[in-house]
């Protein structure tokens, strides 16, 4: 077994840009509840991320600043409701604005580039769903679901299956509001685990 202090130098080997994925989000919710964005640490070490920032298509939304624990989960509750419903970006950025990962959905057609997912309709969300290999996550799909698993493993609704996509682009932007972040314990992995290669 690994002591603690391999265990901490192990982690910050790690760069969380490579481990830190959207996992789910819910951009159109009931009326009284907020919209969400959940990430992922797909490592197998707690990892600390301080000065990131979440974006829409206007700005930014959130700044996060956490240790997500190994194979566990981040949930991001936005102060204000300000993703669209009918289509927006959401993109993830670290320290110093360089892209970690975003996911476009809806009407969404502003980048070049970029294949927007399904639209949630209200009450569901959009999640991920497919192996996490590092840096290589525009590989994963996105699909709507009825069922939101906020800090636990997604799960997908039959009856609102909808066709996988990929996606990758970029975007701009400097509106700001304030979230709050409650991280979860160590949940059952919601995808394969990654792997260190680019």
């Amino acid at each position: 077994s690994s002591s603690p202090i391999s265990e901490d130098i192990s982690a910050r080997l790690l760069d969380p840009r490579e481990y830190i994925f959207i996992n789910e989000f819910v951009s159109y919710p009931d009326d009284g509840k907020s919209e969400w964005i959940e990430l992922y640490n797909a490592s197998s070490s707690s990892l600390r991320i301080s000065g990131w920032r979440l974006r829409d298509g206007k700005g930014q939304i959130a700044i996060v600043s956490s240790t997500i624990e190994a194979e566990a989960y981040l949930l991001v509750e936005l102060e204000k409701n300000v993703l669209n419903n009918d289509g927006d970006l959401i993109r993830l950025e670290d320290e110093r604005a360089v892209l970690v990962d975003q996911v476009a959905y809806g009407e969404w057609n502003h980048e070049a580039g970029l294949t927007p997912m399904p639209a949630p309709l209200r009450a569901y969300s959009l999640g991920r769903f497919g192996d996490y290999r590092g840096s290589e996550y525009v590989r994963n799909a996105f699909k709507v679901t009825s069922i939101s698993t906020p800090k636990t493993k997604n799960e997908i609704s039959q009856e609102t299956e909808k066709s996988a996509f990929k996606h990758s682009a970029r975007d701009n932007g400097d509106n700001t509001s304030e979230a709050v972040q409650s991280s979860s314990p160590k949940e059952p992995k919601t995808i394969a685990k990654d792997t260190l290669g680019k």
